[in-house]
């Protein structure tokens, strides 16, 4: 198991803000640490964010599928 991993693209979060940038290495222990120090936003809608427009891509991968079947259940996480 690999102990840190250097990100091949940015990584942002839900409002398109950068978490980290291409090239940089993070590990578990970073990873914790930024959790730690983390301060909780305020609460809006997943279709209000910029991940709305990939949100089809985790709902249609084979892992998750099943998670995710009927038109119902997508609106709901949407």
């Amino acid at each position: 198991m690999f102990d840190r991993i250097t990100l091949a693209q940015d990584l942002l979060d839900c409002r398109g803000d950068v978490l980290g940038r291409k090239g940089q290495v993070i590990s578990a222990d970073s990873i914790g640490e930024a959790a730690a120090a983390a301060r909780p936003g305020p609460s809006c809608l997943l279709a209000g964010t910029a991940i709305t427009e990939d949100l089809h891509l985790p709902m249609a991968e084979p892992a998750w599928r099943h998670l995710f079947e009927g038109p119902g259940v997508q609106a709901a996480v949407a």
